[in-house]
């Protein structure tokens, strides 16, 4: 077909609201009419044609549009290609083979090759080939479909006319058809959205050509409504959307009912209405083919909604928030703060995000026509987990082992126990067995915040032992059968408790004391306990006994002279041993009895008890007679009788 400038594209839920605008790159220029000269009849020629306004691909489309690959059959180059990009409208790719597509990046391309490159495996015929990411290599895993002959009838498409092509993508089953004059030529099937963009469904639709050292003049021709309304057009009430359909073959458009359209015979009539309305047009498309097309208009009042934003906490320092309108138009919306402080300024690059909490207003408009407000909050959570590591503990001989008593106010939350930097296995426990003294660090991250407490508890160790010294003892004997244990040193850093004990449970006096009382031989122990860290120290000390000690009764010394008048000199009788004058009575003699009798022989006091020294208070001036019977404590003699006499002086 020649000759033919209109194209269409049919956009499922697009809307068209103004003329379109296209951006020129490299060698590219505009020739009127909407038609562009993608490369002129030079070598090494690159230009690229992209439309001003992105398409969705979770909609369906149909594009028409006519092509010219030039007249220079053979030794022309080297092709167009379609392309869905997500660059932008400044994208250009290298010239030469690959048609200004190649080592493109993220992308889809439709390659009308007019050029034989045996590198990429290219036929003998022109042909078109669906690829993706610039790869034009036919043999490459990115080579979704063909290459097939482009046109059913002929191999050459250099012919110097203008070719009908359709392109049509079809989200639900994922297939991309390509109509090359009217006839159908090829489908691929392709996740465009996930496996080619990651996940984004805008893109930009243009044209790539280039020339190398073969050339050709490549050209496209688009009409001004290229973007029409497809099936449905939502508006908000005030606009007036200018309506497109598919392109016409004969430019006749008959469109019904009429009300509201500036001109119903139009192929880009502008609609007023302030209502839903479904208007109907009859046309003629490219191919000779009649379309019916309905056409409803949706008009609507704006509505803004914020989704929930995150919660600006430990974790997260910056939230998003994201808006919407109710009508697929683009909104412009501005942020306000509880300040009423302008934050956001004419966005429609919706989220924003903020770092500030607080409760925010949010105004949209669409075009300066339609108004709308919302509100948001944005909450920030510090929560903190009011964490104690318990108090500090002292380990020592009572409690060499000790347990935590650390607490939390908080469920579900996760907790570590460091010493000396090092993380210790408490199975996420409160309760942690101690046993080394040191610092212990306790750290917990709140669940909802995310935000880190931490305590630490510190363990000290003491575990001091007393020290006891206990130096030799003297001998039990007959004359000392009483020992007190002396010269015993304890030191201790703190009180300490004493208990002497003997293996054969021998007599002492005083078995908590330092200096107790020993009446046995035998071998006596001291343990010494320090009362504050239950730390113990003993030691051992040997007491002998002297059974060969006696009282030698040649030195015993009876008394002859005694003055009982309280002058402190020879008040009493007593009987002295020679050599240990502070030796008791009741320490030499085991039987005593002393009886002392006046001149004339009577007998006038009378003294049985050892113990006591008699005393000759109640005897006049003179001479007195005695008669001691006694038997050795310590001594050979089993029974003595001594006889004497004393003067009483006063």
């Amino acid at each position: 077909m020649k000759n033919l400038f209109l194209t269409s594209i049919f956009i499922g839920l697009a809307s068209a609201l103004g003329a379109q605008t296209y951006f020129l790159n490299g060698d590219a220029v505009a020739n009127g009419n909407d038609c562009y000269t993608l490369t002129n009849a030079f070598n090494y020629q690159n230009g690229t044609v992209w439309y001003g306004e992105q398409i969705d691909l979770l909609q369906p489309f149909s594009i028409q549009f006519t092509m010219n690959l030039g007249s220079i059959d053979g030794s022309g180059a080297d092709g167009i290609c379609f392309v869905l990009q997500t660059v932008g409208t400044s994208a250009i790719g290298a010239d030469g083979g690959g048609m200004g597509y190649l080592n493109f990046g993220t992308s889809l391309g439709i390659e009308f090759d007019t050029w034989q490159n045996g590198d990429y495996d290219d036929p003998g015929f022109d042909h078109i080939a669906i690829e993706q990411n610039g790869d034009i290599d036919h043999n490459s895993p990115n080579n979704i479909a063909g290459p097939v002959q482009a046109d059913v009838f002929d191999q050459n498409i250099e012919d110097g006319e203008d070719h009908v092509v359709r392109i049509e993508w079809n989200p639900d089953d994922e297939s991309i058809r390509v109509y090359f004059d009217c006839v159908f030529r090829l489908e691929g099937n392709v996740d465009l959205v996930n496996s080619i963009f990651q996940g984004n469904s805008l893109v930009y639709w243009g044209f790539t050509a280039a020339t190398g050292g073969a050339y050709n003049v490549q050209s496209v021709c688009l009409q001004p409504n290229i973007l029409n309304v497809g099936n449905e057009l939502v508006i908000c009430q005030g606009m007036q959307p200018t309506l497109s359909v598919g392109s016409s073959l004969d430019g006749i458009y008959n469109w019904t009912p009429t009300d509201f359209l500036d001109d119903p015979t139009s192929a880009t009539p502008v609609t007023s209405a302030l209502e839903d309305i479904t208007y109907t047009v009859t046309f003629t498309d490219l191919c000779g083919e009649p379309v019916v097309q309905d056409v409803f208009v949706n008009v609507e009042n704006l509505n803004v909604t914020a989704l929930p934003a995150d919660v600006i906490n430990c974790d997260t320092d910056i939230a998003q928030v994201v808006m919407n309108a109710n009508i697929p138009l683009t909104a412009a919306y501005v942020v306000y703060n509880a300040q009423n402080q302008l934050v956001v300024s004419e966005n429609s690059m919706v989220p924003w995000f903020t770092s500030i909490p607080g409760v925010y207003a949010i105004e949209a408009h669409v075009d300066s026509m339609c108004f709308a407000s919302t509100t948001v909050e944005v909450e920030a959570d510090f929560a903190l987990v009011d964490l104690y590591a318990g108090e500090d503990l002292v380990l020592n001989c009572f409690n060499p082992i000790a347990q935590t008593n650390a607490t939390s106010d908080v469920q579900g939350v996760t907790y570590n126990w460091l010493f000396n930097g090092q993380a210790l296995s408490n199975d996420n426990s409160l309760e942690l067995n101690i046993s080394d003294g040191g610092t212990y660090l306790l750290t917990a991250v709140h669940p909802t915040s995310g935000c880190w407490s931490i305590d630490t508890m510190v363990a000290t160790e003491d575990f001091i032992a007393p020290s006891i010294a206990i130096p030799l003892q003297d001998t039990l004997t007959c004359l000392n059968p009483v020992l007190e244990l002396t010269g015993i040193v304890v030191v201790s850093a703190h009180d300490y408790a004493i208990q002497w004990s003997n293996a054969m449970e021998a007599a002492m006096t005083g078995a908590q004391s330092i200096a107790p009382e020993v009446s046995e031989p035998g071998v006596y122990t001291a343990n010494v306990v320090d009362t504050v860290n239950g730390c113990s120290a003993s030691a051992d000390v040997a007491i002998a006994s002297d059974d060969l000690e006696a009282v030698d009764e040649t030195l015993l010394r009876f008394p002859n002279v005694i003055s009982p008048n309280q002058d402190a000199l020879n008040n009493q009788w007593r009987v002295v041993l020679l050599g240990n004058p502070d030796l008791q009575q009741n320490e030499m003699f085991k039987d005593f009895n002393l009886l002392v009798f006046d001149r004339w022989g009577n007998r006038v006091a009378e003294q049985s008890n050892p113990s006591a020294d008699w005393s000759a208070a109640d005897l006049s001036e003179g001479v007195y007679y005695y008669t001691l019977e006694y038997t050795l404590l310590c001594g050979k003699s089993t029974s003595t009788k001594k006889e004497g006499y004393f003067h009483v002086i006063r």
